[in-house]
């Protein structure tokens, strides 16, 4: 059983959009490069690692957004292919001022041996960004993706923006991976709405569309609703105000 700690819940829809992303700090692993020479004449040599450290989510406060990537343990096959297709795009996350973080059910030095793993037997070696430790299923449990017959977090995806707020959430099955490109699609919208906050992003939109205005549905159905008020239909003479039954009287006298 999962002790749940206090101000987590398990509850799926307590972080709607826009909410204020719980705050964590755990354990997590990267891989580097170090450079090193072993004497004046000899070659520069790249020497490669993973190292553990602490990451918290306050750390990246209105500096960068973040993509969360959620999956059951770091030795599963969907979680890998996953993290190595976000792991091919990473240069384009960049690019958006974006970091990756992925947070898995395992110990660290699952992790840190999944990083010395050649990709080409199922590893992560060479991964451009960090695995996080949930062992305690705080996290997954703050964000709220582990229902009552789970004891692993579900695979989700969630997309902090630099100001702390959830923009973007979803939730997969097992057997099924996760859009890139849509991720980065909802980044671009996310950034584009940030120097014009005014203006709505259509369906499938893509930098270089054009946008819609904010208030528009608001305006439409403040219209239709004001029709429906003219076609409403007419009171019975028994819930008549004073002024009904002036018009009332008034109509009699023209007939």
């Amino acid at each position: 059983m999962v002790y749940v700690p206090k101000g987590f819940t398990t509850d799926p829809y307590f972080n709607a959009i826009g909410s204020k992303a719980p705050n964590f700090r755990a354990w997590g692993v990267v891989y580097l490069k170090r450079k090193e020479r072993r004497g004046l004449r000899k070659r520069v040599l790249y020497k490669q690692y993973a190292r553990r450290g602490r990451f918290t989510l306050s750390d990246y406060k209105r500096k960068k957004n973040l993509v969360l990537i959620f999956f059951p343990y770091n030795l599963d096959f969907d979680g890998n292919m996953q993290i190595l297709k976000f792991n091919e795009r990473y240069e384009e996350f960049r690019a958006l001022n974006t970091e990756i973080l992925a947070i898995g059910n395992d110990f660290c030095y699952v992790k840190r041996y999944n990083l010395s793993v050649s990709q080409k037997f199922g590893g992560l070696k060479g991964l451009k960004f960090p695995l996080i430790s949930d062992v305690w299923r705080t996290i997954s449990l703050g964000y709220g993706i582990i229902g009552t017959n789970y004891k692993s977090a579900q695979h989700s995806i969630f997309i902090v923006d630099k100001f702390g707020k959830i923009r973007y959430t979803a939730l997969y099955d097992t057997r099924i991976g996760a859009n890139v490109g849509e991720v980065l699609r909802i980044l671009r919208a996310v950034q584009y709405l940030y120097k014009r906050p005014l203006r709505v992003c259509p369906p499938e939109w893509q930098p270089g569309q054009e946008t819609g205005k904010l208030g528009t549905i608001d305006q439409s159905e403040a219209y239709f609703g004001y029709l429906e008020w003219l076609n409403r239909p007419p009171k019975s003479a028994r819930y008549d105000s004073y002024l009904d039954r002036l018009s009332r009287a008034t109509k009699k006298n023209k007939d």
